[in-house]
């Protein structure tokens, strides 16, 4: 079983809280959309990758209408099987993860109190 991409965790997060958002059980989910309960649980989990139909369905149950955030969903949503460059390596799992983290970052914040980074020092 492969471990769940970053974009399929950010995908699942973003379902999950979308979901939480429209103060929706699963059970009401489920009711509303025809899928069931432990699937959209398992998209939200990030344990199985979600077609851009699926993640559709769901954001119209959710009462979604912003189109960049269905744009940027859709967008994880196809893109959530992508292999990255480092899996062709044979690399322990957690090492895997954290280039996967790190390749889809935006931003490092770092808080040395005690060291003067390297770039500051000259």
């Amino acid at each position: 079983m492969t471990a769940p991409t970053v974009r399929r965790r950010r995908l699942g997060s973003g379902l999950r809280r979308l979901r939480e958002d429209a103060k929706l059980t699963l059970e009401e989910v489920e009711s509303r959309t025809g899928l069931s309960a432990s699937k959209v649980s398992r998209l939200e989990s990030a344990t199985r990758g979600a077609r851009p139909a699926v993640v559709e369905l769901l954001m119209n149950a959710y009462g979604l209408f912003d189109s960049e955030v269905r744009a940027f969903l859709l967008t994880l949503a196809r893109d959530g099987g992508k292999r990255g460059w480092w899996q062709s390596y044979d690399l322990v799992p957690v090492y895997a993860d954290l280039i996967g983290l790190e390749s889809d970052a935006s931003s490092v914040n770092s808080y040395e109190p005690l060291l003067i980074p390297g770039l500051l020092q000259t």
